[in-house]
């Protein structure tokens, strides 16, 4: 921590942008966001804070400990981005000011040309699976497997398919081995549920691509990723209705079983159907980029 801080002075004394991406959902990340922005105050505020949590607009409507925190670093930051306008609501009703909050897209496009070679493992599986669905999942250093991803309403959803589908494979994309275990508890050491481990950029791209139907059966979200990306890549997507979800996206209930169950089967019967209405997010989206640029520019200027 203490190594953390001395960074952060040094760069801010350099007259450098800090550019911080937090979740925004718990004191912990409110507190790294004041350190920054702390750190950033005496050169003109030139911090910027991205929340990425699909939980921060509750937690910042409902925090009661880390009010005060919160309308601290509203207060002093230079730029506060989020990724939908919940988000951005709840900002404002806890005193931020609108001039310098953007709702900036966290995806800046997909390389679709190039393939990389698969691991032996996952590559064998790929081949001996159909249809494959894919799913990600985060986990921290500390190992805990979120809850909010679904991966047990997932598991629930592959037992329903099997009888229809005898060959389906799933594979969860995840950063770290810590989750297998928690995976392989929660399926049973079932054959029709792969956890990938980690996994380079590069490689879950391929991997993705061999997709049949990528789903997000998350129960709380905030513009995730791995959607956009799959958009990109023109791979269909069920996912639950969370907060935001982009055009093209197969929309189920979340926590509906049956829903999810029907969005599946649809999307798996006519697939090209599925992705006919999703946009160009390689054109369209690469917007972020500009949009991030332009918030630098003007601290940069200020």
């Amino acid at each position: 921590m203490v190594d953390f801080l001395r960074k952060l002075w040094v760069f801010a004394r350099k007259g450098y942008i800090l550019h911080l991406h937090t979740n925004g959902h718990n004191f912990k990340s409110w507190l790294v966001s004041f350190a920054c922005i702390a750190s950033g105050f005496p050169n003109g505020r030139k911090t910027v804070v991205t929340l990425g949590s699909g939980d921060a607009a509750q937690y910042i409507r409902k925090a009661r400990l880390s009010r005060l925190l919160i309308k601290a670093c509203l207060k002093l930051s230079g730029w506060f981005i989020c990724i939908n306008e919940p988000m951005r609501a709840a900002l404002m009703h806890a005193g931020a000011c609108s001039e310098r909050i953007s709702v900036i897209h966290g995806f800046f496009g997909v390389q679709t040309e190039e393939n990389f070679d698969l691991p032996k493992a996952l590559s064998e599986y790929v081949d001996s699976h159909f249809p494959l669905l894919g799913a990600t999942v985060y986990v921290p250093q500390s190992g805990v497997l979120y809850p909010e991803y679904g991966v047990d309403f997932l598991i629930k959803l592959i037992r329903e398919l099997r009888g229809i589908y005898p060959q389906i494979g799933t594979l969860i994309i995840g950063p770290t081995e810590e989750a297998r275990q928690q995976i392989e508890k929660l399926s049973q050491n079932d054959q029709s549920v792969m956890f990938t481990g980690p996994l380079s950029h590069d490689l879950a791209l391929t991997v993705m691509k061999r997709l049949t139907v990528f789903v997000r059966p998350t129960y709380t979200d905030g513009d995730s990723i791995s959607v956009r990306e799959a958009l990109a890549l023109k791979i269909p997507v069920v996912a639950s209705d969370t907060d935001y979800r982009p055009k093209g996206v197969i929309i189920f209930k979340k926590g509906d079983l049956q829903d999810f169950l029907a969005k599946a089967l649809k999307t798996l019967e006519n697939p090209t159907d599925a992705i006919a209405n999703a946009d160009n997010l390689n054109e369209s989206e690469v917007t972020s980029v500009d949009s991030l640029l332009k918030v630098y520019r003007h601290l940069a200027i200020a």
